[in-house]
């Protein structure tokens, strides 16, 4: 589950332009995420209990089944939002990427689309980038 939330029908979400949704924060802003100073009024996602607003559209697919349970689990912040990017920008197969920020997200995206697809949600696009670039000004990044 990524932490930015998007109602899926606005047309900023339409374009995909999912971090920049015109419906799901109350005061007008064109953004809005869990845990975040005037992103809405919705608690940070690493409590026990967290309102997910348009699940249909917000929540990624998990394969069905208990035997990874664990490990999914752990997949409930920085990798979803890496992952969740990398699927709006639909990157295929062969496709060289530049990822800007080599912070913690920044890395997830590059190991998502380094990974092989593993929700089988995209079997006629493969996944799996060509090259991979990460741009950072830090230098220990």
């Amino acid at each position: 589950m990524p932490f930015n939330i998007s109602c899926g029908t606005c047309r900023n979400s339409n374009a995909g332009w999912v971090s920049a949704c015109l419906r799901a924060n109350p005061t007008g802003r064109p953004t809005a995420g869990y845990g975040y100073p005037m992103m809405g009024p919705y608690w940070g996602g690493q409590a026990e209990y967290l309102r997910v607003p348009w699940t249909d559209f917000n929540l990624l697919e998990l394969p069905a089944g208990a035997e990874h349970e664990n490990d999914f689990t752990m997949l409930s912040d920085v990798f979803p939002t890496g992952y969740h990017g990398t699927e709006h920008a639909q990157v295929g197969a062969g496709d060289t990427v530049a990822v800007f920020g080599a912070g913690p997200v920044g890395l997830m995206a590059r190991t998502a689309r380094c990974l092989a697809d593993f929700c089988g949600r995209h079997r006629a696009r493969p996944a799996g980038a060509g090259r991979t670039v990460r741009c950072d000004r830090g230098e220990l990044r």
